[in-house]
């Protein structure tokens, strides 16, 4: 079953990501589980890892994190359920976080391999 996302209708709001606010908005209509792996996922999936790479370097402690999460995740609460894209992003922020303790780079493909692009 299709859902309308009337919030995404018109334009952006401030708090939503441009190009992943933009992905919502070409879409047109949002399939709320069996859109997994779709564009709109994958746009979601690597505005996490960059947001957690910022996070990470700016230092910011596993609370404060948290909430960041949750809130961005509330914002797609209708397109991703709250309980998927908050184990989605602790998964992507603790991937991220190896990386960066080890001194590696971070695994671009990342979004790929948890199937969401």
């Amino acid at each position: 079953m299709e859902a309308k996302s009337k919030e995404f209708a018109i334009e952006c709001p401030d708090n939503i990501p441009k190009p992943i606010c933009e992905e919502f908005i070409s879409q047109k209509s949002f399939k709320p589980l069996g859109g997994i792996g779709n564009i709109a996922t994958c746009k979601i999936c690597e505005s996490f890892v960059g947001i957690a790479l910022d996070y990470i370097t700016k230092g910011e402690t596993v609370e404060n994190l948290n909430k960041k999460i949750l809130d961005f995740c509330s914002i797609f609460s209708r397109e991703l359920p709250h309980h998927y894209c908050f184990v989605i992003a602790q998964e992507i922020y603790v991937k991220v976080l190896n990386a960066v303790q080890n001194n590696e780079a971070v695994d671009t493909t990342l979004c790929s391999k948890i199937n969401l692009c």
